[in-house]
């Protein structure tokens, strides 16, 4: 029962219940972050990458440069809300123009893209 699986970027650790403190504590003192706990009848009761099961993310547009940027991840769209003031200064800071920002639930492949065209 125990082990560690990765699909689609995420990684699902398998841990008994009587162990599941001691992996939590493990895992935090290892700087990780725990997304989500979910018992195993409901992950294997349906597939793991429906949207619900994303995280929340900071996505912000740059018109100069022509950037795309995801924050993150956030447990809820609240806690992404409340975070997104930060990046916005930090880029005002380095000299970002044409700034869209939009709250997503989603799973980005590439955190910082240049966007052509």
């Amino acid at each position: 029962m125990n082990g560690l699986m990765q699909r689609q970027g995420k990684f699902y650790l398998k841990v008994p219940y009587e162990r599941m403190n001691e992996e939590m504590q493990r895992i935090i003192r290892l700087e990780g972050k725990i997304m989500k706990i979910t018992s195993l009848s409901a992950i294997e009761a349906g597939p793991l990458d429906k949207q619900q099961d994303f995280p929340w993310w900071v996505e912000i547009v740059t018109s100069q440069p022509r950037c795309l940027y995801y924050f993150g991840p956030f447990e809820s769209p609240e806690e992404a809300q409340m975070n997104k003031v930060g990046y916005i200064e930090d880029l005002q800071a380095e000299a970002a123009e044409g700034i869209t920002v939009h709250i997503k639930q989603c799973q980005p492949e590439i955190l910082t893209q240049e966007l052509n065209g």
